[in-house]
This record gives C-alpha cells, structure tokens and sequence, in this order.
C-alpha cells in the first residue's frame, strides 16, 4: 500500500463553513453562508450578505526538461523533476455584493507587496501540496460614483507555486 511523503494539510476534508471556523472561527457568523474556498484572507464565499468568489480559475502544472547536445545526431532529453504549478483567477468586487472593492484591492497589494504565501483551498480541499503566492496583479475599476467612491471592481490574480 503506497504511502504519501507529506502529511495532509490540517483542513484537507473539511467542508465549506467547518473549513472556516477551522481557520477562522470569529467569522463565522449565524447566518446562511457558503463557504467555496479560502486564501490566505480572502474568504470566497456566497451568503444574504456578501457575494466573493472567484472566477476563471486556471492552474498549470510543468515538468523541468533540458536538452543535452550531442556532435553528431539529435540532441538528448533529460526530466529534472516537477516544476512549480502556477495559474490565475478574477474576482470581481461589487459593494452591492456586500464587498468594499477599494479596500479588498489595497488588501491584496499589500499581500503582493509583502511577498506573504498562502495554502489555496477550494471546495474543503487544498489545491496542491504547497503554499502559494502573488506574483502580480491586474485590476479594472469599472464603476466609480461621483466622489470618486469605487463601487464595482475586478482583479486578475496571478498565483505561483512557493516552495
């Protein structure tokens, strides 16, 4: 019977408002609230009062792979192991939604600022092994009421592999 080399992460199998009151107990709230994922402090989640939950998700995975010259004949190919998984999601943040989107925003640059990592967990469960981090960014402002109060936004959130 094969055995894993790493020990499952501490909320692997807990489901949406468990996961959360694993994580953060002070957030959960008596209140219908589904709970789609975490990272770091972003709750994605979907209740009477707030609607934050990612969009366009991809995540790539790669192999290490170099060529070898030879003098006469093709050249060799050699794996060097996995590479790091990388990938992308939006969010959109609309106050109507119940979201600041002008707070969210500066929440995130600093995470990326700051260079801090966090375990993705979609759905209960830990997407990979590792933790990740935000290499960039790219936000759209689309609703902007006069006063300049940012009501509807949306980030393109480029995650890497930390190791």
């Amino acid at each position: 019977m094969p055995t894993s080399a790493h020990p499952p992460h501490p909320a692997e199998g807990l489901p949406g408002v468990a996961l959360l009151q694993h994580l953060r107990p002070e957030l959960v709230l008596r209140q219908h609230i589904s709970i789609a994922g975490v990272f770091g402090p972003l709750i994605f989640q979907t209740s009477d009062r707030r609607i934050l939950v990612p969009s366009g998700f991809t995540l790539d995975s790669s192999g290490r792979w170099s060529e070898h010259e030879l003098l006469s004949g093709k050249p060799r190919s050699q794996f060097g192991g996995p590479g790091l998984k990388g990938g992308s999601f939006d969010i959109v943040f609309n106050s109507r939604w119940g979201v600041r989107p002008r707070a969210m925003l500066a929440l995130l640059n600093i995470i990326v600022e700051t260079g801090q990592h966090f375990h993705l967990i979609i759905g209960g469960r830990p997407v990979g092994r590792n933790s990740f981090y935000i290499p960039n960014t790219s936000e759209t402002w689309d609703v902007v009421y006069n006063g300049g109060e940012l009501a509807r936004a949306k980030i393109n959130i480029t995650i890497k592999e930390y190791r």
